[in-house]
């Protein structure tokens, strides 16, 4: 996880989550288990997730819980 060492007002912008775009298909195929522990569904976009599962095509975001 990720940790604020200082105190964060509602709604402060952190950055943009990075990683690779899928489909709900596509993440479906990739983790049939359902063992997708990066995979964000971005709000308002029909059927689109971000995958931030490879270091190398993601950012320290993916650490963030969605509490």
């Amino acid at each position: 996880g990720a940790f604020a060492a200082v105190g964060l007002a509602p709604a402060t912008l952190l950055g943009t989550y990075a990683g690779e775009r899928l489909s709900s298909a596509e993440a479906q195929a990739r983790y049939p288990r359902g063992d997708a522990y990066y995979l964000l569904a971005v709000p308002g976009a029909d059927d689109l997730l971000v995958d931030a599962a490879d270091p190398e095509r993601s950012n320290w975001l993916r650490y963030l819980n969605h509490a």
